[in-house]
C-alpha cells in the first residue's frame, strides 16, 4: 500500500488528538527519513518524549538543540 505525501503531511497535526506524552523511538535518527520523521514528530506531537537512535553523536546533538527550539515542551 503506497500513501502520497501530501496525505500524510494532512494528518501530522492530528497527532495532538492523541493528548500528550507520545513516546517514539527513531532509528537512523540521525540522518534521512529518521532524522524527518522525528522532527515532524516533535513539530506536531504535544510533549513528546524520544529515543533518537543514530550513528553519530554530534548529530545527535545538533539535532536535539533543534528540535529543543522547534518544541521546547519535548524531551
Amino acid at each position: 500500500m503506497t500513501i502520497p505525501i501530501q496525505k500524510i503531511r494532512e494528518e501530522l497535526p492530528s497527532l495532538k488528538r492523541f493528548g500528550s506524552g507520545l513516546v517514539a523511538v527513531f532509528v537512523g535518527a540521525t540522518s534521512g527519513i529518521g532524522e524527518h520523521t522525528a522532527r515532524e514528530f516533535v513539530r506536531h506531537a504535544t510533549d513528546p518524549r524520544l529515543y533518537l537512535i543514530g550513528r553519530s553523536k554530534e548529530q545527535a546533538q545538533r539535532i536535539t538543540a533543534e528540535f529543543a527550539q522547534l518544541n521546547p515542551s519535548a524531551t
